[in-house]
């Protein structure tokens, strides 16, 4: 099985645990009960929290409970360490965690665990499951700050573990919840060159600074943008610029929604782009909204004009009552056509933007998919 291929598909849905009213470690240690875990687990957990206060240089061990968990993770403990010896007390942690991960011969410790910088209000760094050598981690824990130092701009990194094949894990790249939409794709413009030279370089999912050699999958989640496998090229990240004054960009911030709080339609523009072209819809301009406005229809008719420079794109408005879509070059499969999308074809010829060969109204379904 591909896993760049299979964790494409999965990681729309995942969903980065909040850590919201976490429980600080104290004399109630033995009263702690999390729900779903065995006996044996709770005894494990327990522990764990022990073992962690007992780290040199440690300020605080506190954990949070996570309801109708993702990813196997029941709760999430949240470390502070000090942003002069992180590193190795990260490494100390990951050693720590990696007791409880079950060997990969039986059920281990479903949970996971953040670290947080003295001085910052919340963790950054989360690892989503155990069983990471510790070299990855603080590998990828590097790997992190050197994005964040070069995007000025407090990113979030979560690892998650994959029960699939020990070796594979993504990182999920975000933003923070709590910056303005567009500042984290203006931060990636303007620092594309020095943030291209320490990330995956395109058709190479393995990073820079990883060790983890063709097992990391590198995933971004930013408003307005979702790419796979590597940073995409600066026209694209023009075009979730240019969309912008067109419509509001769709943040993510369903991904750090608790599950009951899902339901929410995630409107707005985005642009999702994978590295591997054979990615089914891996690179496509997303117009989602729950209702259709005809007042709407010159800014869809513009955003579809500004997206049919790019080869290989699948631009689609959707909405319950109305769907648009076109593709932006020659199509190697079967078209999927309404009159909803020749209408939306028809008003970008008329806009008098040159299309590239090949472009015509409907979704394109590529034949290594039949």
């Amino acid at each position: 099985m591909n896993f760049p291929r299979r964790v494409t598909s999965m990681v729309m849905a995942v969903v980065l645990l909040a850590l919201g009213g976490c429980t600080a470690l104290g004399d109630e240690a033995s009263d702690l009960r999390i729900e779903g875990f065995s006996e044996s687990q709770q005894r494990d957990f327990m522990e764990s929290l022990v073992e962690l206060r007992r780290i040199p240089g440690v300020s605080k061990v506190s954990w949070t409970a996570t309801p109708n968990p993702f990813w196997e993770s029941f709760a999430t403990i949240e470390v502070g360490v000090s942003e002069a010896f992180a590193e190795q007390q990260l490494g100390v942690i990951a050693s720590t965690m990696n007791q409880y991960d079950g060997n990969g011969e039986g059920p281990g410790l479903p949970i996971s665990f953040s670290i947080r910088l003295d001085g910052d209000d919340d963790a950054g760094f989360t690892v989503s499951g155990l069983g990471l050598p510790r070299d990855e981690v603080v590998e990828n824990y590097r790997y992190w700050r050197e994005i964040t130092a070069v995007m000025e701009l407090d990113m979030r990194m979560n690892l998650q573990t994959t029960v699939f094949f020990r070796d594979d894990y993504m990182r999920v790249i975000s933003a923070p919840t709590d910056t303005h939409p567009l500042q984290p794709l203006r931060h990636v413009i303007d620092h594309y060159d020095a943030l291209a030279a320490l990330t995956s370089p395109e058709g190479n999912p393995a990073g820079a600074l990883s060790a983890a050699g063709n097992g990391v999958f590198e995933f971004w989640s930013i408003p307005g943008l979702q790419s796979s496998g590597s940073l995409p090229p600066r026209e694209v990240l023009n075009l979730a610029e240019r969309l912008s004054g067109l419509f509001s960009l769709r943040t993510n911030a369903w991904l750090t929604a608790e599950p009951d709080d899902g339901d929410s339609f995630p409107e707005g523009a985005g642009i999702r782009w994978d590295a591997d072209p054979t990615a089914q819809q891996g690179r496509q301009v997303d117009l989602l909204f729950s209702e259709y406005h005809e007042e709407d229809w010159p800014a869809i008719v513009a955003a579809a004009a500004a997206s049919s420079q790019l080869a290989g794109f699948h631009f689609q408005h959707f909405s319950f009552d109305r769907d648009f879509s076109f593709h932006t070059s020659t199509c190697e499969g079967t078209v999927q056509k309404s009159a909803d999308d020749q209408a939306l074809f028809d008003a970008i010829q008329a806009s008098g933007v040159t299309l590239l060969e090949g472009a015509a109204p409907g979704q394109c379904i590529p034949d290594f998919y039949e």
